[in-house]
């Protein structure tokens, strides 16, 4: 297992598109950035984690698990319902293909979050999809490349 993280160099909430972030006191960039760099020791030392370059003018790339999901050699990337967070994506996708990774994009009506709207069982023998802002297309698009069971409940 390999984990993808982002600097939160730029982050910042200028545009709140969830209500606890309308709640949120103000960010410290540099205890912001503190908690960060104790978070990636961490991880860095139970698995392996690779940096994918902050953007300045993009303030939620950091949350780096909602980039998308790359199993195998294959990467989906996310198609935020925020259009705010369109932005990343391009970079996320860059990376991946740097990688050697196969990037493959959702339709634009089809909402996906990356890990903010599933989680994998068993190292992939099964994905759980759920979030208001999940998608079919997605379930669909993890079945096929990924060859998985994918269960999506509807919650709604």
């Amino acid at each position: 297992m390999l984990f993808l993280m982002c600097k939160p160099k730029y982050h910042r909430v200028d545009c709140p598109i969830n209500p606890w972030m309308e709640k949120a006191p103000p960010i410290d960039p540099a205890n912001a950035m503190q908690q960060w760099r104790k978070l990636y020791e961490i991880v860095a030392n139970l698995a392996p984690a690779r940096l994918v370059d902050p953007q300045p003018g993009i303030p939620d790339m950091y949350f780096a698990s909602d980039c998308g999901i790359a199993l195998g050699n294959v990467f989906l990337e996310s198609n935020f319902k925020e259009k705010i967070r369109h932005r990343e994506r391009k970079y996320y996708a860059a990376w991946f293909r740097r990688q050697g990774y196969t990037v493959v994009s959702l339709p634009e009506d089809a909402t996906f979050k990356g890990m903010g709207d599933l989680i994998l069982w068993h190292d992939r023998q099964a994905v759980f999809c759920w979030g208001s802002a999940l998608h079919p297309k997605p379930c669909r698009v993890l079945r096929r490349f990924y060859r998985t069971w994918v269960l999506s409940p509807n919650w709604r």
